[in-house]
């Protein structure tokens, strides 16, 4: 069998994996015989159904930059195949750092030759088109080389930035990610199998980086850092500098903290109870992390700051190891309850963010909306039903705080299209849109649904949508949410029965046929 006919048959299996877990939907099923038919027809042609790539290797390197504005620059290398049915004249890629810099000193490569890094329209984030001149006939490799500076200033609310002290890139977009080609039956392998990428560091400096380490010493006394990745694993993250380490075992999970200065032991041992606490429910509900690696708290050389964030002066930002937080965070209290809050709703981007990819128009719902909904599951794992039931009545309150009457789009907008306070009410609007989710598919459903997308998703390439939501709770739930749906994403404020179910006179009324999240300690029961 060729190479491309396994990729059909592939392709097969994967919508026929996320169709029996709901992704897709019920009503696709019946036509899987038909697509199974194809597979066997595809077994008999070689010849791919429309534009495609494959990329095969990645090879980055993070180096010393010329400009002293810009201490680091960044080299990467994409070694990709046409695998498509004809020839390519561009391929876009999004680029937020080089894009939002705005000094970046951007320079791109085919095959050794400079070309032209043009954005395809004036939007900011833009992608960037790539154009091979002459296009990229079938069956054939090309080399993409593009190098940028990292500026000190932050980018991306700061999960991107540079400084002598340190430097990090924690974000699933902050490193540059192909677009599938534009056609029928397009396909696009954006996940290298390869990847490898090295940095050269003081002897000072900390580093946590995805994939296996190699370190070893260089003559003038700093140490050079090889990672390397195989198969299709999470987007990559480096984060280093020169930290002061700081672990506290737990029952659950170790948590190591890297800071600046020294932290006091007793708000690291709060902080870290709490955190690895939150991270087993977060486990629970939508997968176990790999590994029993610890949890990591990282402070930043800037605040982070995030669209739709609700505290924005103490948010948090993800990485698949753990969590970033800036240095307001820290000279606020790291165990205080703002800044927890904060670091639980951080938590939940490394399941829907890093491990699955989130579709522009899904960014609100399942990034904020999700992160703020995981603080009241969070709760009601140490407190039961009431916690949970108290925490709604919160976001409800804050969400009334927030919004502006007469001024609401859609959940399913762009953050990058409205103001501050638009994402604020939008995020707090979204948690509420989910926990009325929750109460109508009952808690175990919900659970189920979420987690296997997870499980279909998680790794692969795909961005989440809001079909795939719809599709996976109605397959579990066995109920039609359509109008559900329609009330929520496309009515201004909150529904009169969700209110009355969470006014703060109103008790917590159990769920029917669900356990309970809290854990053994909690006395109350949903």
């Amino acid at each position: 069998m060729s190479r491309t006919v396994r990729h059909g048959v592939s392709a097969l299996a994967r919508i026929s994996h996320l169709i029996s877990v709901g992704v897709l939907g019920r009503c696709l099923r019946p036509l899987l015989s038909a697509a199974l038919l194809a597979g066997l027809f595809l077994t008999g042609c070689a010849v791919p159904l429309g534009p495609g790539f494959r990329l095969r290797t990645r090879q980055m390197v993070l180096g010393e930059a010329p400009a002293p504005s810009a201490p680091v620059r960044v080299r990467v290398a994409d070694r990709m195949e046409n695998t498509g049915n004809r020839p390519l004249a561009y391929l876009d890629l999004t680029l937020p750092v080089a894009i939002e810099a705005g000094r970046s000193n951007l320079t791109i490569r085919v095959d050794g030759r400079t070309v032209p890094a043009v954005a395809v329209s004036e939007a900011p984030g833009a992608p960037l088109r790539v154009r091979f001149d002459p296009p990229w006939p079938p069956r054939q490799a090309r080399e993409v080389v593009l190098e940028y500076d990292l500026t000190t200033d932050p980018v991306r609310g700061g999960v991107a930035a540079a400084t002598p002290d340190g430097f990090y890139l924690a974000d699933p977009l902050a490193l540059p990610f192909w677009l599938t080609p534009v056609g029928v039956f397009a396909s696009g392998e954006v996940l290298s199998r390869d990847e490898r990428f090295e940095l050269s560091l003081p002897a000072d400096f900390r580093v946590a980086a995805s994939g296996r380490q190699q370190r070893r010493r260089a003559p003038d006394g700093s140490f050079l850092y090889r990672f390397r990745t195989s198969g299709r694993e999470l987007p990559s993250f480096v984060i280093a500098g020169r930290y002061q380490q700081q672990i506290v075992i737990t029952p659950r999970r170790d948590v190591v903290f890297w800071t600046f200065q020294p932290l006091d032991p007793n708000a690291a041992q709060m902080a870290a109870a709490r955190l690895a606490a939150s991270a087993a429910t977060f486990e629970r509900l939508f997968g176990p992390l790999p590994g029993s690696a610890p949890l990591r708290v990282v402070e930043t050389v800037a605040s982070v700051v995030l669209p739709a964030s609700t505290e924005p002066d103490v948010s948090a930002a993800a990485f698949p190891h753990g969590l970033l937080l800036g240095p307001r965070a820290f000279a606020q209290g790291l165990a205080s309850e703002p800044v927890l809050r904060s670091a639980e709703t951080g938590l939940v981007r490394i399941w829907f963010g890093w491990r699955v990819s989130l579709r522009p128009e899904m960014e609100t719902l399942l990034g904020p909306g999700l992160g703020l909904f995981g603080v009241a599951l969070a709760a009601e794992a140490r407190g039961g039903q009431q916690a949970r039931h108290l925490e709604i009545v919160r976001l409800l309150a804050d969400y009334d705080r927030a919004r502006v009457p007469g001024d609401e789009g859609s959940l399913l907008r762009s953050p990058a299209e409205s103001t501050p306070q638009q994402r604020a009410a939008d995020a707090l609007k979204a948690a509420l849109f989910l926990a009325a989710l929750d109460d109508l598919a009952d808690q175990d459903n919900f659970e189920r649904a979420v987690r296997r997308l997870q499980d279909a998703m998680a790794g692969r390439g795909l961005s989440l949508s809001l079909d795939d939501l719809r599709s996976s709770l109605e397959s579990t739930a066995g109920t039609a949410m359509a109008s559900v749906f329609r009330l929520w994403l496309n009515r201004p404020g909150v529904p009169d029965d969700f209110r009355a179910r969470y006014s703060p006179a109103t008790p917590p009324a159990p769920a029917a046929n669900a356990p309970s999240r809290a854990g053994p300690a909690a006395s109350a029961t949903r």
